[in-house]
């Protein structure tokens, strides 16, 4: 059995340390409260929340499917 890379023991999704023993990262699909804005567990760039973990947006450099029909980099 793999030993726990932490353990807080709470079962808040929200802080530092999963329910699961795993340390919050951007792609966990759990929001890290501070952390991250938003993170939806995939790699997916076109839809609302960027695989940064950063909430979409115009002027991301990504295209939002359903939502805008292009999007420039601003600088």
């Amino acid at each position: 059995m793999p030993l726990a890379r932490c353990d807080d023991g709470n079962e808040d999704e929200t802080d530092d340390c999963l329910s699961t023993c795993a340390p919050a990262s951007c792609g966990d699909g759990e929001v890290w409260l501070d952390q991250e804005a938003c993170d939806d567990g995939n790699d997916d760039d076109t839809d609302g929340c960027l695989s940064t973990c950063v909430v979409a947006r115009c002027g991301d450099g990504h295209v939002q499917t359903g939502v805008e029909a292009c999007d420039c980099l601003l600088y």
